[in-house]
């Protein structure tokens, strides 16, 4: 009788382990449906990885330019399965393999060979997952941003991690034109009617590291060109980021120019020790990188990151200040 009991319990003990065991392999899957849900590095507790390791892309032989673009076919392919990208943690990425970028009046050019590891900062050359649909309507400051042209439109938002390369916003130290027109625009989307079509600027150099031109979305954005108010509007295929869309709130920027009601946010900068940015020989500190947006309180500089992530306010439109462009993904056209 006490041998059956004993048998009993011993067997009661190994189905309830087989169930705890069968529930937690259950949680752990990655499901790869159309399902919602925002994602994100801190909100998930997922930790960023490869997008080769976090949709499972095959690249076999696979590399340098080919490889990249192979990843991003694959990536668009899945956001027009999963529109909301419920699968990509923000911070996720992409390497390039080297960078080839033209100068503009003698100033910006980068020719980088390899992606060079920078130990606990990444890559050199890495492209993080910054928002996801962040241009929609409703997904800015206090969800009132609305631009219903994007809406139809869903995309990943691609940043450097860190700093490619450095330049000055414009020729002149004056902030009078804001950043339409300016130098630093031109530098990086190229001039007139070749502005957006890929054969010039930092774009083209994009494009042949491997980021297919036919995937990239322009969003129509919020931008604040100095004393025109935060109501223009600009659509580029590689542009960067406003102060508002970085940091979520304005600290060196016009009230007026940049307004919390008009800009989008970034969701991956919920913190200063995100927006650090390195350059190609880091430091203790990173470096300060360019932002789109005028400063208010002079006439000479633009808003920019600083070395430990804050807003900063002292960059002279002439000044060689890092560049890490962003840039949207979306279905292939």
């Amino acid at each position: 009788m006490k041998t059956r009991k004993i048998l009993s319990l011993i067997c009661l003990f190994i189905v309830a382990a087989i169930i705890v065991l069968g529930s937690c392999e259950v949680s752990s899957g990655v499901d790869h449906g159309g399902g919602g849900g925002s994602g994100g590095g801190s909100a998930s507790g997922i930790p960023p990885t490869s997008i080769i390791e976090r949709l499972g892309i095959k690249t076999g032989v696979l590399s340098g330019a080919a490889k990249v673009r192979t990843v991003f076919y694959d990536l668009s392919n899945y956001l027009e399965e999963n529109p909301a990208a419920p699968d990509i943690v923000l911070g996720d990425w992409v390497d390039l393999a080297s960078l080839t970028v033209e100068d503009y009046e003698g100033d910006g050019a980068i020719s980088i060979g390899f992606n060079k590891d920078l130990s606990d900062h990444g890559t050199l050359l890495r492209l993080i997952v910054v928002g996801k649909n962040s241009f929609h309507s409703g997904k800015g400051v206090g969800g009132a941003y609305n631009i219903e042209a994007n809406d139809a439109t869903p995309h990943l938002v691609f940043q450097f991690q860190n700093i490619p390369g450095t330049r000055r916003m414009e020729a002149a130290n004056t902030n009078s034109n804001g950043y339409i027109g300016s130098e630093m625009q031109t530098y990086l989307v190229g001039a007139g009617a070749n502005a957006n079509k890929g054969t010039e600027g930092f774009l083209k150099g994009l494009i042949a590291a491997g980021v297919p031109e036919d995937i990239i979305f322009a969003p129509t954005r919020y931008i604040a060109n100095k004393g025109e108010g935060a109501n223009r509007t600009v659509a580029d295929k590689l542009w960067l980021p406003t102060e508002m869309e970085i940091f979520g709130g304005r600290y060196f920027s016009n009230s007026e120019w940049e307004k919390n009601t008009e800009q989008a946010r970034l969701e991956y900068y919920s913190d200063n020790n995100r927006r650090v940015k390195y350059p190609e020989e880091p430091t203790l500190s990173g470096e300060p990188y360019w932002l789109a947006s005028p400063f208010s309180s002079n006439s000479t500089s633009f808003c920019s990151v600083d070395s430990s992530g804050k807003s900063g306010d002292n960059g002279n439109a002439t000044s060689e200040y890092g560049v890490a462009p962003a840039f949207c993904v979306t279905l292939k056209k």
